[in-house]
């Protein structure tokens, strides 16, 4: 059934978010992402905006800004509104004022020194 599809398309997506922090699993970036896309495959938005922090960030694939923007704007089309504290190609940063109502990072960002912000 087309729910128990769905299911299946979030169970993906919280896998890949297990891996990506490392909680109650092996922190694996890679791994994370394999799941990601399988989620993302089904239509999960969530799972495109997490493709796109990975791409952005550099986090198990190479920093990719263009293609980061290509994953946002798929969520973007599915309801997740872009990141606005985000430099990205061809769009307009947000001025200071609309920071608090900024997308937050749903994974994760490595900090200074390898910790995480």
């Amino acid at each position: 059934s087309t729910q128990s599809t769905w299911g299946v398309a979030e169970a993906e997506h919280s896998l890949g978010v297990l891996y990506d922090e490392g909680k109650h699993l092996p922190q694996d970036k890679e791994r994370a992402l394999e799941h990601y896309m399988r989620a993302a495959d089904a239509g999960v938005p969530l799972a495109l905006f997490n493709l796109g922090v990975s791409h952005y960030h550099g986090l198990g694939v190479p920093e990719n800004r263009t293609e980061a923007l290509r994953f946002f704007r798929l969520a973007e089309e599915l309801g997740i509104p872009l990141p606005a504290d985000l430099d990205l190609p061809g769009v307009p940063r947000a001025p200071p004022d609309d920071a608090a109502e900024a997308v937050p990072n749903i994974i994760p960002v490595p900090g200074p020194a390898g910790g995480q912000c």
